[in-house]
């Protein structure tokens, strides 16, 4: 695959070399299948292994997001390099300093076994590493965020809307669900911490119902077993293996929850050539019906909800599903 990159929108050549510098770990293995990817829907799995050696054309205005996250984690892996800090934080949250010094990052079997071995007490703090495992003819991996003490960390940089609608919450559960079946023996906790940083995060509408009342925050999801989570990844790959061979237009399209698709909306027009509505029910179809009736005249009008999640698709611009979601309005 080859990649063009394009700045339409005239960014300067200092932030052009940050958005261009790629550190990420890419894998070359055709039968590699990321924990990340094993998450997507059907459509866009296929899709996307269909096409991944097709030429691609990046914005680099696009890489914006992506950077800013790798930025944050290359942030918070360089915080834990640092044993004053560590203390710091430790002695903030009320723990003892003779616990704190029995943190070591990132130690080797051999390196535990030797501080055990001499009779100390060591708590494994754990971060950014890959691991793999070969299930059928494809191997799943996946880099894991931080393991502290047995427990999974995940960072997550996101909007509000996220945590408020929870629209993510079991593709987190899914993800560190297969970070454990990679890494047993590391991860010996079933519960998953998110730690969200909003990044459209406002003070002034904390009172609004579900909306996060601080710009960091965290929630803790209870995994998945590991004979459970086994069962999820074969389960995908046996859709990838059946729907891999079959014509785009053909393939399972992605459902309302995949789409981040509300419920429709639904307008009462007392008079139907008006251009605003009488009154707005939102998701109640049977109040907007029942003023209808009442009034005895008037037409209901039904706005369906846009596709938030084809914007973030790889492979929005050759979907089908997205073409006709575009031409009836659904896809902004």
């Amino acid at each position: 695959m080859t990649i063009k990159y394009t700045n339409d929108t005239g960014i300067s050549l200092p932030m052009a070399v940050w958005l261009l510098n790629d550190n990420y770990d890419h894998i070359s293995d055709p039968d590699y299948i990321s924990a990340t990817s094993l998450l997507k829907p059907v459509q866009e799995l296929v899709l996307s292994r269909r096409n991944r050696d097709l030429d691609k054309a990046i914005e680099i205005s696009s890489l914006l997001k992506s950077q800013l996250g790798s930025a944050l984690h290359d942030a918070i892996e360089a915080s834990w390099k640092k044993p004053h800090i560590i203390e710091k934080a430790c002695a903030l949250l009320g723990i003892p300093k003779e616990i704190s010094d029995t943190i070591v990052v990132n130690p080797s079997d051999d390196d535990i076994a030797e501080i055990r071995n001499a009779g100390q007490i060591v708590t494994p703090v754990y971060m950014e590493q890959r691991s793999h495992k070969k299930i059928g003819n494809y191997t799943i991996g996946g880099k894991y965020d931080l393991i502290l003490a047995g427990d999974l960390h995940d960072y997550k940089s996101t909007g509000t809307f996220t945590y408020i609608k929870q629209s993510n919450a079991d593709k987190y559960i899914q993800q560190g669900s297969i970070y454990r079946w990679l890494n047993p023996n590391k991860i010996t906790n079933d519960i998953l911490t998110i730690n969200y940083l909003f990044t459209d995060w406002v003070a002034y509408k904390i009172n609004d119902p579900g909306y996060p009342q601080y710009p960091a925050m965290t929630q803790h999801f209870q995994l998945m077993s590991i004979p459970e989570t086994e069962q999820f990844i074969k389960n995908k790959l046996a859709l990838l293996d059946k729907y891999m061979e079959v014509p785009d237009h053909k393939l399972p399209q992605c459902n309302d929850k995949e789409l981040w698709r509300d419920p429709p909306q639904y307008k009462y027009f007392k008079n139907p050539t008006a251009t605003r509505a009488t009154k707005n029910f939102n998701e109640d179809a049977e109040g907007a019906y029942a003023m209808m009736r009442a009034n005895g005249c008037g037409e209901v009008k039904i706005v369906p909800s846009t596709a938030k999640a084809c914007n973030y698709c790889s492979v929005q611009d050759i979907c089908h599903q997205a073409k006709e979601l575009r031409k009836s309005g659904e896809l902004i």
